[in-house]
């Protein structure tokens, strides 16, 4: 019999960390009158799986509860039937001496620390916090807790009992699954996993103090959620990728190919990714997120020239976090000669704003400047490197400076120096700006996933002798913006000609969204001979439901190792930005790893057109190492 007195306060030493099991409306209300105000055979089923698997055949798992929740469940059903049941009252009335299969503790505290020992610490694989609300409004976002398995009910129900929001600066969403509807109850189950203990408290450019998480300091301080059951764990959504790739190395077709590279391959695979909680941005390598986003602008540009994308340049407005600047390097690619250092910085004052007077601008132009006067040898790690050697594809690397701290730093000594004065852009066109207290750096930063298929060499190769360099041909900005339009060359103004199918998209969805023709098309077989690569993704349709856009995309080849990460990113990037246009949320998109990333848009821009690639943040995105893969053209 699992029974353990009243005075469970007299365990000590080490705790147990605990997942809690809840179900909640969008208010985050748990209860009305002591008792759960729905009923749903879905979720009783979901909270039964959850707490009676364990990995080990020979463990059970243990649930702790309050007094109030235990005398909510039906007496036939007390206790709970396989896990051990953890009672927290300090009622010494409350004694459960001859109930099999129950503990009763004091406190949170001594019950985790009950379960640290033994003998619960080898029979007791994992530990649930299944409520009530005091118990929750206390240890839902307590540092104990790995994760939060929340059943979330999307619905307008009245309550009484509620539960704090999840602090989404330390949690994640692991897994989300599809809304499913049960007596009118619309709901799904969401797996929330912390990635990190807490997350320090910065002031924004204004002093307002905050504790969002900042872009470029994604780095998860939990590398490993193998704490997760197995039957959450398996249902991240990163599997429909991996496993496809493991089903094509052991059982894809061999078959020959443009390129002579060679394929292995299956026919009519699909993928579907929930849009509405994460975003899905692979993690078991690292995708070029900047590069989605740019070409995704790009494609609704309706441009088909490759050197605009060449030629980005990247534009940061940050705010003046010293530990975003010591944390950050700026990559060049026209690499100005470094400066010479010779002494000592002056020191930060408050947050990290120099008490020096603002210096407009302070160019680092060809020629070498002259050195910089200071005292001291702390600068001699922060020189600039000697540039790399050139990458495999001959384009030359640019060296970096190792901390964006470096430059607001030389602003002191800048200011009384020749590189003080004020220049125009047009004089420096290689320069890094650096603006003091207002951070607006400006670099050049190209994007190059076209250049093989827009070179010299392979436009001649498809009998396309006569394009300029660069130009594409009419591909897929070209028909989504003037389906149908003559093409001449990438220089010529379109306004106006051909059909402009994602304005059309975005009018159904806006005014006709039960129509069953909501389409974006890339495949004209009228101009596939023109194009410098026939289109891959070809073929996308949206769907509108319960205030949702969906989107389904068909590829006719689909890369697995290159093409296919970037694509489910840049669709499902796609219907996030058409869903705010058209005032929706995202739904679905058809097509060990880490939790995904959260996307986060500018919520102004309601125009299609209107979108830059800095309205765009994402958090939380963490990723294995980068894999390479070279291009076969």
């Amino acid at each position: 019999m699992d029974t353990a007195p009243a005075n469970g306060d007299s365990y000590s030493g080490l705790q147990r960390n605990y997942q809690v099991v809840v179900a909640a409306t969008r208010d985050l209300g748990i209860g009305k009158d002591g008792v759960l105000p729905w009923k749903l055979l879905g979720d009783l089923k979901f909270f039964k799986e959850l707490t009676l698997s364990t990995s080990d055949p020979a463990k059970k798992n243990a649930v702790i509860m309050g007094r109030k929740t235990w005398e909510s469940i039906p007496v036939k059903w007390r206790p709970l039937p396989g896990p051990l049941n953890v009672i927290l009252t300090r009622s010494g009335s409350f004694d459960f001496a001859t109930v099999e299969n129950v503990v009763i503790c004091g406190s949170m505290k001594s019950a985790l620390e009950m379960l640290a020992s033994t003998p619960y610490c080898l029979s007791i694989e994992r530990v649930f916090v299944i409520g009530g609300g005091q118990v929750l409004r206390e240890f839902l976002n307590g540092p104990a807790c790995e994760a939060i398995h929340l059943t979330d009910v999307q619905s307008t129900i009245e309550c009484d009992t509620f539960i704090p929001p999840i602090d989404f600066s330390v949690f994640q969403p692991w897994y989300s699954s599809f809304p499913v509807v049960e007596s009118n109850i619309r709901h799904s189950f969401v797996t929330i996993v912390r990635v990190r203990q807490s997350l320090a408290k910065t002031h924004d450019s204004n002093g307002k103090e905050s504790t969002e998480v900042d872009s470029k300091n994604d780095k998860f301080e939990t590398e490993n959620f193998s704490f997760l059951p197995k039957m959450i764990f398996d249902r991240h959504e990163e599997y429909h990728d991996l496993n496809l790739v493991e089903d094509i190395i052991r059982s894809g077709a061999q078959k020959n190919d443009r390129t002579g590279t060679g394929t292995l391959s299956k026919f009519g695979c699909q993928m579907r990714f929930n849009l509405r909680k994460s975003f899905p941005l692979l993690t078991t390598k690292r995708v070029f997120w900047r590069g989605v986003v740019e070409e995704l602008l790009w494609f609704i540009s309706g441009s088909t020239n490759a050197k605009v994308l060449q030629e980005r340049v990247t534009e940061l407005h940050i705010s003046h976090s010293l530990t975003w600047y010591q944390s950050s390097r700026l990559f060049w690619i026209l690499p100005p000669p470094a400066p010479v250092f010779t002494g000592e910085l002056p020191s930060p004052a408050g947050d990290g704003v120099f008490s020096s007077p603002p210096l407009p601008f302070a160019p680092f132009l060809f020629p070498p400047p002259p050195p910089i006067p200071c005292s001291g040898p702390r600068l001699r790690p922060l020189l600039w490197p000697p540039p790399p050697p050139p990458s495999r594809s001959g384009r030359r690397r640019a060296p970096y400076c190792s901390s964006a701290a470096v430059l607001f730093q030389l602003a002191p000594p800048l200011s009384s120096s020749s590189l003080g004065r004020h220049r125009s852009r047009s004089d420096a066109g290689s320069a890094f700006w650096l603006v003091h207290r207002v951070a607006h750096f400006s670099f050049p930063n190209g994007v190059h996933i076209w250049d093989g298929n827009a070179s010299r060499e392979y436009l001649d190769s498809v009998g396309l002798a006569h394009r300029e360099e660069g130009d594409l041909g009419p591909v897929y900005g070209f028909q989504w913006r003037h389906f149908g339009a003559q093409y001449t060359d990438m220089h010529a103004d379109y306004t106006g000609k051909g059909f402009d199918q994602l304005m059309d998209v975005i009018d159904k969805i806006k005014n006709n969204p039960d129509d069953r023709r909501i389409i974006l098309s890339a495949w004209n077989p009228s101009d596939l001979k023109t194009m410098a690569l026939p289109p891959c993704h070809m073929f996308a349709q949206f769907y509108v439901e319960n205030g949702e856009l969906s989107c389904q995309m068909y590829q006719r080849s689909a890369d697995m190792g290159l093409g296919v990460p970037f694509n489910i990113a840049s669709y499902s990037l796609l219907t996030y930005m058409i869903a705010q246009v058209c005032d929706l949320s995202p739904g679905d998109f058809v097509h060990t790893p880490k939790p995904f990333p959260i996307l986060k848009i500018n919520p102004s821009k309601k125009d299609i057109d209107s979108f830059k690639a800095s309205d765009f943040k994402l958090v939380g995105y963490d990723p294995h190492q980068k894999i390479e893969m070279k291009m076969a053209v």
